[in-house]
């Protein structure tokens, strides 16, 4: 059983919401990259242009670094949309006797008592929540 402190019944967990934080924190970061290099990028393709295309005015490597920048900018967008997934996807809570715990998993294992009423494996199960 889960015995992290949560809060009220639906709240997403601190840990996703750093996550949604972080990666707006990137996405804003990458899109102010690629709005600042998008006039840098035509300024020097103008001028490579004006002096009858010279390549020796361009940066090396100009078009790969335009596409890497705006590929950037569509992977952040992409985690920014999976962080948002975990946040609204977040499990919820349900609250039971002794307080608010996670639901067990579907697949959890039963503990089966022995004839002396332990519980059989190495693991002893306290009652968390009295009858």
């Amino acid at each position: 059983m889960d015995k992290r402190p949560s809060s009220h019944k639906g709240k997403p967990s601190v840990w996703s919401v750093v996550q949604l934080v972080l990666s707006l924190c990137a996405l804003v970061a990458t899109s102010v990259a690629a709005i600042l290099w998008n006039p840098i990028d035509a300024d020097f393709i103008n001028r490579a242009d004006n002096a009858g295309w010279d390549e020796s005015v361009l940066l090396p490597h100009q078009m790969e670094l335009s596409l890497v920048l705006n590929a950037s900018v569509l992977a952040t967008f992409a985690v920014v949309v999976t962080a948002i997934i975990g946040v609204l996807g977040s499990p919820s809570r349900t609250v039971q006797a002794g307080g608010l715990c996670r639901r067990p998993p579907k697949n959890a294992r039963r503990h089966s008592r022995s004839s002396s009423g332990v519980p059989n494996g190495s693991h002893t199960r306290i009652n968390d929540h009295p009858a």
